[in-house]
């Protein structure tokens, strides 16, 4: 009984959490923000190097994240793919603004060290 309690417990918990019961099936989309669906579905707008690995929110380091949310240049991050690369050392933040998607490569401290940007035409 005890074992039974705690299996509904724990599904219980899992399923009332969107991001823990997300999964990357088609039908899962739903659960996600119009900007995460945005960026899923054009992943092949972002130019990650080989090395590059997607950052998540909880993953940021303190002073980056305070950056971020500081600075109005970055404003609207939490709907943007943040990676890291592991050649440089370096975040790249991807914000689309109209057709222009902007790169910013950040350090750990949240200095900004490069930024790119290049035009996508949506389909």
């Amino acid at each position: 009984m005890r074992i039974i309690f705690t299996f509904a417990l724990i599904t219980c918990v899992v399923m009332s959490d969107p991001l823990m019961a997300q999964s990357t099936s088609p039908e899962s989309t739903v659960l996600l923000n119009e900007h995460q669906v945005y960026w899923r579905e054009h992943k092949s707008y972002l130019k990650l190097e080989k090395n590059s690995i997607e950052v998540l929110t909880n993953e940021i380091p303190a002073k980056l994240q305070k950056t971020l949310n500081e600075n109005e240049l970055y404003k609207g991050w939490q709907y943007s793919p943040l990676y890291f690369d592991k050649n440089t050392s370096l975040y790249n933040l991807y914000i689309k603004k109209d057709s222009t998607i902007m790169i910013y490569g950040l350090n750990v401290r949240g200095k900004a060290v490069t930024y790119d940007s290049y035009t996508v035409h949506d389909e």
